[in-house]
């Protein structure tokens, strides 16, 4: 898992506070969290737990909505972005 955080207002702000860095990347959630998703998000479920989504529902999944949205957007960004360089 990773999140991406703002810099304006986060990223600044760790970097006043000087907090340590500790290297997380190998330590799994507890399992307690793990199992308070899993009882209480079923898309959590879905997408944590193997066969527990359909192949059927993969398209209409929330979570690949997001990044499928996500990506076009971006893409469409960079192409008007070119189109706008290549009118100058």
């Amino acid at each position: 898992m990773h999140i991406t955080i703002n810099w304006t207002g986060t990223a600044d702000r760790l970097i006043e506070t000087n907090v340590p860095v500790v290297y997380r990347m190998d330590t799994s959630a507890p399992q307690y969290v793990v199992d308070e998703l899993l009882e209480k998000l079923p898309d959590f479920r879905k997408g944590y737990l193997e066969g527990e989504l359909p192949l059927e529902e993969y398209y209409g999944y929330g979570p690949v909505q997001l990044f499928r949205s996500s990506f076009v957007k971006g893409w469409d960004f960079l192409l008007e972005t070119i189109h706008d360089c290549r009118r100058q």
